[in-house]
């Protein structure tokens, strides 16, 4: 089974900015752990902090950043998909849908590992995503090969 997935996210300036206020007040604030604890740690705060102040020095780009599986299900939890801000009045639905996207995401990579038995190929790098499409042909191939052969000439 694959063990700590994470995903990369596009975020924009106005984004991280709702990222950073929805996280507030942190581990790192308040003295707590990371682990086990509610919140976010230090390490998200400095990923999150990091990605606001590349985003300032070049607003034409969105950033990407490498959460982690815990990190995207705090943030979905933190995120209120109501967040406007200005001219984006749907500004926490294309954050929760990006948050999805990449959760989601890591869940048909498990399953594709889960139904190949946790083979992977060489020509897939670590951390590659799979399509839902992928996931399905995969599984669709390992059950082709775990039938016995009852077909004419077998």
């Amino acid at each position: 089974m694959v063990e700590g997935l994470s995903r990369i996210i596009e975020l924009e300036i106005a984004e991280l900015i709702c990222i950073e206020h929805a996280l507030s007040p942190s581990q790192a604030v308040t003295g707590s752990n990371e682990a086990g604890a509610a919140g976010p740690g230090k390490e998200t705060c400095l990923k999150i902090g990091t990605a606001i102040l590349e985003a300032l020095g070049n607003r034409s780009r969105p950033v990407g950043i490498s959460f982690t599986e815990d990190e995207l299900w705090l943030m979905r939890e933190r995120v209120s998909i109501y967040t406007s801000q200005g001219a984006n009045a749907d500004l926490g639905l294309v954050i929760k849908a990006k948050l999805y996207q990449a959760l989601l995401s890591i869940g048909n990579t498990r399953a594709a590992q889960a139904a190949l038995g946790g083979v992977v190929t060489d020509e897939e790098p670590d951390g590659a995503e799979m399509s839902r499409e992928e996931v399905d042909d995969a599984v669709r191939r390992w059950k082709r090969s775990d039938q016995p052969n009852t077909g004419p000439g077998a």
